[in-house]
């Protein structure tokens, strides 16, 4: 998976990243990370992708899922906010991406981030 990922980059110095929707943000895959051969599961601000503590805190919060919540004013949402660190342009959509339609149930499993160089 990580070789399909460093494959999809933008640049050579870009990377992506899938974490799950948890406060750590723990990597299920990344273009910065072979998590097969790593002994232990990193959090994505570990990856040294401009991705902080903080700004991940900030993508999770954009959105309280747990209230009604409007697909256009979500989508807007995520296109609209980027974050500035350690040289990278950082980005983030949740995975599945969000429905049409609101849905009480609906929430991401996962976040996919993309940090360019």
């Amino acid at each position: 998976v990580e070789q399909i990922m460093r494959d999809a980059r933008l640049t050579p110095k870009s990377h992506i990243s899938i974490a799950r929707w948890d406060r750590t943000g723990t990597v299920v895959a990344s273009s910065a990370f072979n998590i097969s051969e790593e002994q232990r599961i990193s959090n994505i601000d570990e990856l040294n992708i401009g991705i902080s503590s903080q700004s991940q805190s900030n993508f999770y919060e954009l959105v309280n899922y747990d209230e009604e919540w409007n697909s256009t004013d979500v989508q807007e949402k995520y296109e609209n906010y980027l974050v500035r660190d350690d040289g990278f342009v950082v980005t983030a959509y949740p995975i599945p991406p969000v429905p049409t339609n609101y849905d009480q149930d609906y929430k991401p499993q996962y976040l996919a981030f993309v940090s360019v160089d």
